[in-house]
């Protein structure tokens, strides 16, 4: 369903026979608001057949969208059933899910450098708006970003609560790798991987993702 300026509205999930359905992701309707000027949604909701809010398969029923002057989210705050913010449920990650959208917490939020469209740092927050570790994902509490100049992932590192460095993905990458650089070739191909350590320096990573000729030493 849209508007009459054309922006979307409601989304309802149907089977082959047409008939409504509920997502195995438990949505069964999502709707999406809007602020008076904004062309892209400040809140967007799931709502259930009786036509209230409902919880998805992250324990979250509504999200709220901030954003900049040049329409970049900046931060994210999740809310249950009964509108109060609410910490997602989340399931252990991969890290190259981390270059993505990804939020946590409460509370995401999000900073950029210059005209960069990719944040610099999205770090996550509970209730009470303080630093929050992620238990699913090792208690990392925010992920911070390197751009080349043009706008191409470059590196990611990972921190706790307290900004210091933890393990970016321990199942994948093992317990010692905290950052990840990319060199690219001239076409902006990736021709190395490199793996770090807290000390910053090189480290073999020994989880099972990276094939070792693409590891640094």
């Amino acid at each position: 369903t849209y508007d009459e300026g054309g922006k979307l509205t409601k989304v309802g999930y149907a089977n082959t026979n047409g008939d409504r359905v509920t997502t195995n992701r438990k949505e069964y309707e999502t709707r999406f608001e809007y602020g008076k000027e904004s062309q892209l949604p400040t809140a967007i909701g799931n709502y259930g057949k009786d036509e209230s809010l409902s919880v998805d398969d992250t324990g979250i029923a509504k999200i709220k969208k901030t954003y900049d002057a040049q329409d970049r989210v900046t931060e994210v705050r999740h809310f249950g059933a009964d509108e109060s913010l609410k910490e997602r449920k989340l399931k252990p990650y991969h890290f190259e899910e981390a270059w993505f959208d990804i939020t946590a917490g409460a509370i995401t939020k999000l900073t950029y450098e210059g005209d960069n469209r990719i944040p610099s740092k999205v770090a996550f927050f509970g209730k009470d708006e303080q630093p929050l570790g992620i238990k699913e994902w090792g208690n990392i509490a925010s992920f911070t970003y390197t751009l080349t100049e043009n706008g191409e992932a470059k590196s990611i590192a990972s921190f706790g609560p307290d900004d210091t460095p933890v393990a970016l993905d321990k199942n994948e990458l093992g317990s010692n790798v905290v950052k990840l650089e990319i060199s690219r070739d001239d076409d902006g191909n990736i021709a190395s991987i490199s793996t770090y350590g807290r000390d910053d320096t090189l480290v073999v990573a020994d989880g099972e993702s990276l094939p070792q000729e693409a590891v640094a030493a």
